[in-house]
């Protein structure tokens, strides 16, 4: 028997409780597909970010302290915008006539500066030439064109990065080798803040150097690139390092069976817990002479297959960053592309691969980034999307928060980015399904403190007068459906508080009711500093999408 129909087999099983408030037995239909939620990862969700739906689609996001702490700024077609803590902010005269693709920022000596390249020819703001890359000087509105004067359509960079090979950093740009700048040096050239310059002769052959990585594999920071060559009518694709005077191979060919052929996509670094790899990722099938699919590690020595990838088929995973969401660093992977196991975005943390859920969107890049508004790090995303996790609408630009870092956090969402409701009834960013009364869904919030002991949980947008219970439990199995809604707790459920909705808000603890300590001591459970409790509302809906009259709100973790 496979593991999801073993838990569906125990779940039909289930002895039914009853309350007496209620006499309504808790039947859980359905395992809703979610497969490796812990404790921690209850509170992922999506976040709406989005910048203005202007058509067309977000291709390039990063980060850069321009003089006044760092800043994230992302592209969507051929404008670039900077994110302000709030909302997302026009940068001056950042407007061509044609696709931005990618963004670094690069300091010459004269200051901070961000740079961006793209299909671009010409300023839309200015008129002016801009061949394919453009800078912009930290404290002025003006872009300065330093591409090569071309007007070749595919003159943009794949990629840029700032790397010190000792003779000080430079600004590093990789593209197609026939074009423009590349002539002399196929793939790949170097700018230092006044005059190009080839770097080692370039990578002869490549039909398209890729994507650039800073790696130390234990002999000192090296540069590594990717690079496609053609073969029959696809491609075989390979890892390059820059050694300061040469370009060598590492590790041998990158190799897929079909007419498209191996194609790289992004590298990064992470450290599963044995020390930094360079893991890159893309359409492959082996990396040397070891299978992997997607994605593959090298230590410096050789590769090694990214453990829990399906073998097949094939999956093409394009996008990898390493992110800290407050529980350690992980890295975190995107296909389009293959098996579901390896659709939407990922999270592998060294030990275990589980899926974020965010299937449906096209990601055309990701960045880390905290903007100090108190939800901490969050996974940012770009792409040609406008929903995210399934019902989310935020258009172009999305961010992921993936764990419970706070005293109180919200968690089991009915919004659409944590999981599916029985009805399709998604309701707002952050609340329990929709219901009959308020297709946002119950929303449970908490005000007042933990130390002291003076928390009310508040359960609003539920059906007028509905008769609400306010449970609690230590545990958290996987979600399951209870009415219209989606129920998270499991274990041991301690009856809390039964109330009713005054018009459409129920609240508890009230006055002259036993603080949520003492009506947990009171049952059983006393709560110790440190112990975690999660929380939701379960209320009477009578006019429910599904046969049971009942909903649930999204929950909350609680640290006391």
């Amino acid at each position: 028997m496979t593991r999801s129909n073993w838990l569906s087999a125990r779940m039909a099983a289930m002895i039914t409780r009853k309350f007496s408030a209620w006499r309504v037995a808790l039947v859980i239909s359905t395992v809703l597909a979610l497969t490796a939620h812990t404790g921690s990862a209850q509170c992922m969700h999506w976040s709406a970010a989005g910048i203005p739906p202007l058509g067309g689609s977000g291709t390039a996001i990063a980060k850069y302290d321009m003089g006044t702490g760092p800043q994230l700024f992302a592209s969507v077609d051929n404008w670039i915008y900077r994110w302000t803590g709030s909302t997302w902010a026009f940068v001056d005269q950042a407007y061509f006539d044609d696709y931005v693709t990618t963004m670094c920022g690069y300091d010459d000596g004269q200051g901070p500066a961000l740079y961006a390249s793209g299909y671009f020819t010409h300023s839309l703001w200015t008129g002016g030439s801009m061949s394919h890359l453009a800078m912009q000087r930290a404290g002025t509105n003006d872009w300065v064109n330093i591409g090569y004067p071309s007007s070749d359509q595919n003159e943009l960079a794949v990629d840029m990065k700032v790397f010190d090979d000792g003779s000080g950093p430079q600004l590093y740009v990789t593209g197609y080798p026939t074009m423009g700048v590349f002539q002399n040096s196929p793939g790949i050239v170097r700018w230092n803040g006044s005059t190009w310059s080839g770097v080692g002769g370039g990578i002869p052959g490549a039909a398209r150097v890729g994507f650039l990585r800073v790696f130390d594999d234990g002999s000192g920071a090296k540069l590594y690139t990717t690079a496609a060559f053609p073969f029959g009518a696809g491609f075989i694709s390979s890892v390059w390092r820059w050694n300061v005077n040469s370009w060598s191979q590492v590790g041998g060919d990158f190799t897929v069976s079909g007419p498209a052929g191996a194609v790289l996509g992004q590298m990064e670094v992470f450290d599963s817990g044995s020390g930094p790899r360079l893991y890159v990722c893309g359409r492959f099938s082996l990396a040397g002479s070891v299978s992997a699919n997607g994605i593959a590690s090298w230590d410096g020595t050789q590769w090694e297959a990214l453990p829990g990838v399906p073998s097949a088929p094939q999956a093409i995973i394009g996008a990898l960053l390493t992110h800290d969401d407050g529980t350690g660093p992980a890295l975190y992977s995107f296909s389009n592309s293959g098996p579901p196991a390896t659709l939407g975005l990922s999270r592998w943390d060294g030990h275990q691969r589980t899926s974020c859920g965010a299937s449906g969107a096209l990601f055309a890049g990701m960045e880390s980034y905290d903007d100090g508004q108190g939800g901490g790090p969050a996974l940012w995303v770009v792409g040609g999307f406008s929903l995210v996790g399934g019902n989310l609408f935020s258009p172009h630009v999305a961010r992921w928060y993936g764990a419970c870092t706070h005293t109180i956090d919200p968690m089991c969402f009915g919004d659409g980015t944590f999981a599916y409701c029985p009805c399709n009834n998604f309701g707002s960013s952050l609340h329990g399904c929709g219901n009959s009364a308020a297709p946002a869904g119950a929303l449970l919030s908490a005000s007042g403190t933990t130390v002291p002991d003076t928390l009310v949980l508040s359960s609003s947008s539920e059906p007028f007068g509905a008769t609400t219970i306010f449970l609690q439990s230590s545990e958290i199995p996987y979600p399951r459906w209870l009415g219209g809604g989606i129920l998270c707790l499991g274990g041991q459920m301690r009856r809390m508080y039964v109330g009713t909705a005054f018009f459409s808000t129920a609240q508890a603890p009230r006055v002259g009711d036993l603080s949520i300590t003492q009506r947990s001591a009171q049952l059983g459970d006393p709560l110790f500093p440190g112990s975690v409790r999660y929380y939701q509302a379960w209320y009477r809906d009578p006019n429910s999408c599904t046969a049971a009259p009942d909903n649930v709100s999204n929950g909350l973790r609680v640290v006391w």
